[in-house]
């Protein structure tokens, strides 16, 4: 059988790491004639990490979802050469089966579709272009906390604001994802820190040109936040799948 292959490449954390194999678990549960591929990227010593990387191979249908351990890497240049070639090489096999019309040892029965993205892995959008496939991003927390996100991203870019001096404020902001308003005090440390709010707020201007954001949650889980996306711009379709670690479902869609 001809398989259309997506490739995950997920964030080197725990959490980030065991939703993306769940919903790979959901996906081709779902879909016979879909097949995976997760990186995996390994930057720290962990051994819960590694644990649970290596007990990976036995728990799921080797058929249908493969993991590939790339190795230890220090720098982002690395980093980046090594899914490079991995990538031009997939897309390769895949030029080669659709041209011969044949399977091979090497998997080329499997069709290059797509990435999907960790929502701290933006930044490989650029490598899903170079090979031709769209790239999707994987949202590890919550609908509110993306729309936090996408509009703090707004407020600085498009109305310059600084958000680090929200730091200590006693105002309250409205974000459309939050059915009240936030105190700006509590918000996360990461964009109050001029070291490293940019960095944090690229990876959500970024979102918004892939071809869309899988949420891990359920439509019931957060209505207002689901809701405060209806009529949101086309080009960053919002899509609610089943949230993976309860196994209850919304609406997918």
């Amino acid at each position: 059988m001809a398989y259309g292959e997506l490739v995950f490449i997920p964030t080197p954390g725990m959490g980030h790491l065991v939703s993306m194999v769940e919903m790979a678990k959901l996906l081709v549960h779902h879909d016979p004639q879909l097949s995976l591929t997760v990186l995996i990227i390994k930057f720290l010593l962990d051994s819960a990490f590694n644990s649970y990387t290596n007990s990976l191979a036995t728990s799921v249908d080797a058929a249908r979802i493969r993991f590939v351990h790339l190795p230890r890497v220090n720098i982002d240049t690395d980093l980046r050469r090594q899914l490079a070639h991995f990538l031009y090489g997939k897309q390769q096999a895949s030029r080669q089966a659709g041209c011969c019309g044949t399977a091979n040892s090497a998997g080329s029965n499997r069709r290059l579709v797509g990435l999907l993205l960790d929502m701290f892995c933006t930044t490989m959008t650029e490598l899903a272009d170079e090979v031709g496939v769209p790239s999707y991003v994987f949202f590890t927390s919550s609908a509110a906390f993306l729309g936090l996100m996408l509009h703090l991203q707004l407020l600085q870019d498009e109305q310059r604001l600084d958000i680090t001096e929200f730091k200590d404020s006693a105002i309250e902001l409205d974000f459309p994802s939050f059915e009240k308003p936030l105190p700006a005090k509590v918000l996360c440390s990461v964009v109050l820190m001029k070291k490293s709010v940019r960095t944090f707020l690229e990876h959500a201007k970024m979102m918004r040109g892939t071809g869309g954001n899988v949420i891990n949650m359920f439509d019931e889980l957060e209505p207002h936040a689901v809701a405060s996306f209806a009529g949101f711009s086309n080009e960053c379709e919002y899509e609610q799948w089943l949230e993976v670690t309860t196994g209850r479902g919304g609406s997918a869609g």
